[in-house]
């Protein structure tokens, strides 16, 4: 299946403004104008209105024509627009800045501090700092307030409104991800409880010459040994085709091996036929299948024959009235992955990790592991949840939007989107676990294998 692979869509804290770039370039017409063609591709296009049916969106873009109406420059009025754009809650639905609003926001940048939180255990915690900044910070150190609000507080009104997502997990995950965005001199200052339970108030100023947290890129491809005889394979992006050959490179390990792992929790998408490429050697059936899709049909008489006409009480024709309300669909076909017989093939037991960061293709992958039953356990998080073919299209000011215009489920019709794929075991990542570098995901499906393999 094509699919685009999801984008990180940059949203915005502070509306602070310095004189870098011209901010007021759209007119107040311009700005009703991309309001109104925003909501009118959504009207005619959008796959999920059924996942948010408290959502009335004619109301919400006449309240928003005041909102926008009103923003004093660019900056304010494209988060205003992503705003209205967050109350889909889709992660392929979204507002992007033009690059001149871009250049202006920085991203977690300090010229005092390095450092990286993370959404763990319900609170935002520090799990990665350099080591001046590990005096002030130290690991393990909750924030519990910023600018006077409890953290949560604060996440929630300053910073989810902003974000389209399609699952709650990715929607705390990239609130705390992005609660320290901002432009150029925008501080915030913040409490924080100590692993030792101390509590220090700190300030952190935005700045462009930062501090940098030294870090690694993930290999495409890895391949080791565990106990047991127990292969660990880990796929990080279907993006490239490469990942396959090297794969294929292990093969004579793999079919020395008495159970595989295969991790995908960095896999964050890219083509699907390079990840079935990979999983047609971990089944002796002659065809998978993946998901399916459907999408929104749209017949204007047919439209019209399902409207009533108060004045001469007509109420319409039932058999059209889906039309009408945006209900009719067409339906794709199933994705399918014949596999030949001629090779010899992986059998033995497995274990598939994933997390919240397994995404687009490699979501994929876990459909088409689905519909082979219990052929794997699955350890981890739920996935992304959130894929779709987006129709884009341009906004005033140099911006633009997308919209999600297919609905990809399980074969069977059972929804991803909007939930994510569902570990059979699910493990939750913990500060301590960061902490001392444990992790209990993979430990968890070594002991799970080394009983399958004893017995």
């Amino acid at each position: 299946m094509e699919r685009i692979l999801f984008t990180l869509v940059l949203l915005y804290i502070s509306f602070a403004v310095n004189s870098q770039g011209d901010l007021n370039t759209i007119s107040t017409k311009q700005k009703i104008y991309g309001l109104s063609k925003f909501w009118q591709e959504v009207n005619y296009n959008f796959a999920f209105f059924d996942q948010v049916p408290n959502l009335n969106w004619d109301s919400a873009y006449q309240s928003y024509i005041q909102k926008v109406s009103q923003t004093t420059n660019d900056l304010e009025y494209y988060n205003e627009l992503q705003r209205f754009c967050a109350l889909l809650k889709d992660g392929h639905t979204n507002i992007y800045l033009p690059k001149r609003l871009d250049s202006l926001i920085l991203q977690n940048s300090y010229a005092e501090f390095s450092f990286q939180v993370k959404n763990l255990e319900g609170g935002v915690y520090v799990i990665k700092a350099d080591k001046h900044t590990a005096k002030e910070l130290p690991l393990g150190s909750e924030i519990i307030e910023v600018n006077g609000q409890e953290t949560e507080v604060y996440l929630k009104e300053k910073v989810i409104p902003l974000i389209s997502s399609s699952t709650s997990h990715i929607l705390w995950n990239w609130a705390v991800e992005r609660m320290f965005w901002g432009t150029e001199g925008t501080y915030f200052d913040i409490k924080i409880r100590t692993p030792k339970g101390e509590f220090r108030r700190l300030r952190l100023t935005l700045a462009k010459d930062k501090r940098r947290l030294k870090t690694k890129d993930n290999p495409l491809y890895e391949f080791k040994w565990l106990d047991n005889k127990i292969a660990y394979v880990s796929l990080n992006s279907f993006s490239k085709s490469e990942i396959i050959s090297e794969f294929e490179e292990s093969l004579s390990d793999l079919h020395q091996a008495k159970a595989y792992i295969l991790d995908l929790r960095k896999n964050g998408g890219g083509m699907t036929d390079v990840g079935t490429n990979i999983l047609k050697y971990f089944t002796n059936k002659e065809y998978v299948l993946g998901s399916t899709w459907k999408t929104r049909e749209h017949v204007a008489a047919y439209k019209a024959w399902g409207s009533p006409i108060p004045t001469i009480g007509w109420k319409g024709d039932e058999q059209y009235r889906k039309y009408l309300e945006g209900n009719s669909w067409i339906k794709g076909e199933h994705d399918t992955l014949f596999i030949a017989d001629d090779f010899p093939k992986l059998l033995k037991p497995m274990v598939v990790l994933i997390s919240n960061n397994t995404a687009s293709a490699a979501e994929d992958f876990m459909i088409y592991l689905d519909y082979l039953g219990n052929r794997a356990k699955v350890f981890g998080q739920p996935t992304f949840g959130s894929t779709g073919q987006p129709l884009i299209f341009e906004m005033p000011g140099g911006g633009y939007a997308r919209v999600c215009t297919k609905r990809d489920t399980y074969p069977d019709g059972r929804d991803f989107v909007g939930y994510g794929i569902q570990p059979d075991v699910e493990i939750l990542e913990t500060v301590s676990d960061y902490i001392l570098g444990k992790d209990a995901t993979l430990d968890q499906a070594i002991e799970y294998l080394k009983k399958e393999v004893k017995n």
